[in-house]
């Protein structure tokens, strides 16, 4: 699903904590549960109909992946998360620490 958001293609996803952090309107999800399989067919449907709304999903998606999801920014991420551990100290995602027993 990155892969196919970094190209700016609209994505369909299940609800999940792995999709909440993407931007509204990057993406769509759909509820999991017994419709499931129905919301995806009509948001399908709704894509296929309407090319101007799944490239402007699509293009707020390829920004968003852009932006966060670069080499430079993930290496940024795993360098400071690699540094923090040299200094005792665990860096979780959302920038607060945790001391390292």
């Amino acid at each position: 699903g990155i892969k196919m958001m970094g190209l700016g293609k609209p994505v369909i996803y299940t609800e999940s904590e792995e999709v909440s952090r993407f931007p509204d309107g990057s993406c769509i999800r759909i509820a999991h549960g017994v419709a499931e399989v129905e919301e995806l067919a009509e948001h399908m449907t709704l894509l296929a109909g309407h090319p101007a709304l799944a490239r402007r999903i699509g293009g707020r998606a390829a920004e968003h992946i852009r932006r966060v999801h670069a080499a430079r920014a993930t290496a940024g991420l795993y360098w400071d998360l690699l540094r923090s551990c040299g200094a005792g100290r665990l860096a979780c995602y959302d920038g607060q620490e945790v001391v390292a027993p």
